[in-house]
C-alpha cells in the first residue's frame, strides 16, 4: 500500500492528500484538493493485498456506474491506487452526536434515502 501521509500527491501530483478520514478493511479515506479544480475531494488509497485490491476495484466498477443524489459520486480511479470522489460534509453520525438520537420519521425519512441510494447501486 502506498505510504499515505499528508502531501502525498497522487495521479501525477492531481490530489494532494490533507489529514485521514478513516480507516478499514477496504483502505484508507483521506481528505484532498484536486490541483486541477481546486476542489475538496476524498481519496480511498487501497490495501497493497490482493484480496483488497479485487475488492476495491470490483467496488469502484459498480460505484462510477451509479448516479444518484444520495451515492457519492467515483470521480476518477488510479490503477492499483485509490479512488477519487466527492467529499460530502459531515455525516449521519456527525448529526446525531450533536442533536441527538433521531425521531422515528427522521429515522425512516433518512432510512428511505439510504435504501433509494442502495437501489440505484444494485440496478448498477
Amino acid at each position: 500500500m502506498t505510504r499515505a501521509r499528508p502531501g502525498l500527491r497522487l495521479q501525477h501530483g492531481r490530489y494532494t492528500l490533507g489529514e485521514r478520514l478513516g480507516k478499514g478493511a477496504a483502505g484508507e479515506v483521506w481528505s484532498a484538493t484536486d490541483a486541477r479544480t481546486g476542489r475538496g475531494v476524498a481519496v480511498k488509497l487501497l490495501p497493497g493485498d490482493a484480496g483488497g485490491l479485487a475488492a476495491a476495484e470490483r467496488e469502484a466498477e459498480v460505484a462510477v456506474r451509479v448516479q444518484h443524489p444520495n451515492v457519492i459520486e467515483v470521480l476518477q480511479t488510479f490503477e492499483d491506487q485509490g479512488i477519487a470522489m466527492e467529499r460530502c460534509a459531515g455525516s449521519v453520525s456527525d448529526e446525531v452526536t450533536v442533536t441527538g438520537p433521531y425521531l422515528p420519521a427522521r429515522a425512516c425519512s433518512v432510512l428511505a434515502a439510504v435504501l433509494d441510494g442502495l437501489a440505484a447501486a444494485h440496478a448498477a
